[in-house]
């Protein structure tokens, strides 16, 4: 009649490692799909700035480092800190990214410029605003179960 008090039950992982993921890891994942998705957009755009483009590009290797250090490590500190350090990351890229373009946007409304002028500036907005939703909300949840 011993029933192992005390004792830690072993993590039931398979063969990736990841059923011992939660939601916000998942979150992140996708945020980071996203910010490569907005970079190849503002590589398109025009009036770029000059730091932009080095924040993103780090938010996108802080996101694998912060995934292989975990995958080799086990330990979730790191990955607990990737979320925040790239919301902070492409908050700054976005403010930074939108000083270029006030006179692009100023034209685009009065009519001077045509949508297809603006167009992959704006798509890199809505993806680089997903992006930072995403790792906005990852910040606030668990990495792993």
């Amino acid at each position: 009649m011993f029933y192992n008090y005390g004792k830690r039950k072993r993590s039931r992982r398979n063969y990736e490692g990841t059923s011992c993921k939660s939601f916000g890891f998942y979150l992140s994942i996708s945020a980071g799909i996203l910010s490569v998705v907005s970079l190849l957009f503002y590589l398109g755009a025009d009036n770029q700035g000059a730091a932009v483009l080095p924040l993103i590009v780090c938010s996108i290797l802080a996101e694998v480092a912060g995934i292989a250090i975990n995958r080799f490590t086990g330990k979730a500190g790191v990955l607990m800190l990737i979320p925040t350090v790239n919301a902070l990351l492409f908050s700054a890229a976005i403010i930074l990214s939108i000083i270029p373009q006030v006179d692009s946007l100023g034209y685009l409304v009065s009519g001077l410029y045509s949508f297809e002028d603006m167009k992959a500036f704006i798509l890199y907005a809505v993806f680089a605003i997903l992006t930072w939703l995403g790792y906005l909300a990852a910040s606030f949840m668990d990495m792993q179960k």
